[in-house]
């Protein structure tokens, strides 16, 4: 009788952990309307921040000389890319 009573407290105690724990993360896990909103808000607040051209260069517009040393640049970069093999170029794809 003993054992059995035994059994039958400690079910009792973890089926009460258990939906104590249940309860505490369904509470956790809901997220409102308004920290939807929120998230959204800021997740669009970022992406316009991302894409802000600087300051700088807004009152110095890019002349062309500084235009071609930057696509010389990128296209240095974009060399040395193609050798290590992260992107193929038409004349690698031919051989």
């Amino acid at each position: 009788m003993i054992p059995f009573f035994l059994f039958l407290v400690s079910t009792v105690v973890l089926a009460g952990a258990v939906y104590l724990i249940w309860q505490l993360w369904w509470g956790y896990s809901q997220i409102s309307s308004e920290e939807t909103e929120f998230e959204t808000r800021v997740a669009s607040l970022n992406n316009d921040q991302a894409n802000r051209i600087s300051d700088g260069q807004l009152i110095q517009p890019v002349n062309s000389e500084d235009a071609w040393r930057l696509m010389i640049r990128q296209g240095r970069r974009r060399l040395r890319t193609d050798q290590s093999g992260k992107y193929q170029t038409a004349r690698r794809r031919r051989s």
